[in-house]
């Protein structure tokens, strides 16, 4: 009874707090998601701008050691020019695929050079020469003579359909649009894309075929062991005589060509050199694991005498 109107009861001397209105609670609770969102995607900036800093300095590290390999790629091709048109005996290279260890601005590189006229000519080697070949890298007979007159077929110019070869009916029978290109090899890769071709032979055939030679026959002082088995058959004993003459060559004229690099005495020449194409192949160590760059250059001539003309620049061989 008397909770509102006795006199005798004391009134609090502090102020009650005004309740917070509905409205003001939700602003406040908005307000908060607001800062906490804000906090969020600051956060996120941040640790992007982190990782785009740690990304940016690999980015750049790579790159570093990306030029540092090209260079020293490209010093291995400089260094076999010299070494090929060297006048001291003992300090040329033979142009046959063999091994030079070297080293270049502290690091050891692996150099070979290959004079494309050892080579089998993708381009003007007869349908004979390539099947023999296709045989003797593990072919079966019918499959490699097929190859060889599609591969023919391929680079000529006319539709004439080879016996076991393939002309632009055949492709389109089997889906292929654009193909035969009637023309010479431009790249040794296109011939994944002959008729009947298959991944596995190929690979088999690819250490013995260039489109770099204009030659019909293949040079022996300078062509490497895969080609002569290739040429002669894997139970012949001339490619192991070809390659003991060459060494033995090698020896006379300058000493073991395996630690100093001589030619054989068709190929000796300033002149020799100065209408060949090469392929150097340089192989680099890195974080333990082989790196192979490779290029192609010729020798021309103008009036100051060779000089080197860059075919294909050195390149990661994938």
């Amino acid at each position: 009874m008397c909770k509102a109107f006795c006199p005798w009861r004391k009134r609090s001397n502090r102020a009650s707090a005004p309740r917070p209105r509905p409205a003001d609670a939700a602003r406040n609770g908005y307000a908060l998601i607001i800062v906490l969102n804000i906090v969020v995607v600051l956060s996120g900036i941040a640790v992007v701008a982190s990782h785009g800093s740690r990304e940016s300095a690999a980015i750049s590290g790579n790159f570093k050691v990306d030029a540092q390999q090209r260079s020293l790629a490209e010093g291995a091709l400089a260094l076999a020019a010299e070494r090929l048109l060297a006048s001291e005996p003992d300090r040329r290279w033979m142009a046959d695929g063999r091994a030079y260890r070297v080293n270049l601005f502290g690091q050891n590189v692996v150099v070979s050079v290959q004079d494309a006229s050892g080579m089998i000519s993708l381009n003007k080697a007869d349908p004979s020469t390539l099947a023999r070949a296709f045989v003797n890298s593990g072919l079966a007979q019918s499959k490699a003579q097929d190859l060889a007159a599609a591969i023919a077929d391929w680079r000529d110019p006319d539709s004439e359909r080879r016996f076991g070869g393939a002309e632009k009916a055949d492709y389109l029978a089997a889906g292929i649009v654009g193909a035969p290109a009637n023309a010479p090899f431009s790249r040794i890769d296109e011939l994944r894309e002959v008729f009947g071709m298959t991944e596995a032979a190929y690979q088999a055939v690819l250490p013995l075929l260039t489109t770099d030679s204009n030659m019909r026959s293949v040079n022996l002082d300078v062509a490497p062991l895969p080609v002569l088995k290739a040429l002669f058959g894997g139970s012949s004993p001339e490619p192991s005589a070809i390659m003991a003459r060459r060494e033995a060559t090698a020896v006379a004229i300058g000493g073991a060509a395996e630690t100093t690099g001589t030619t054989s005495p068709h190929a000796s020449t300033h002149g020799a050199a100065a209408v060949a194409t090469y392929t150097v192949t340089a192989t680099l160590i890195v974080e333990g694991k082989p790196q192979v760059f490779r290029g192609v250059f010729r020798f021309e001539r103008d009036n100051l005498g060779p000089r080197v003309a860059i075919r294909e620049p050195m390149r990661i061989d994938r």
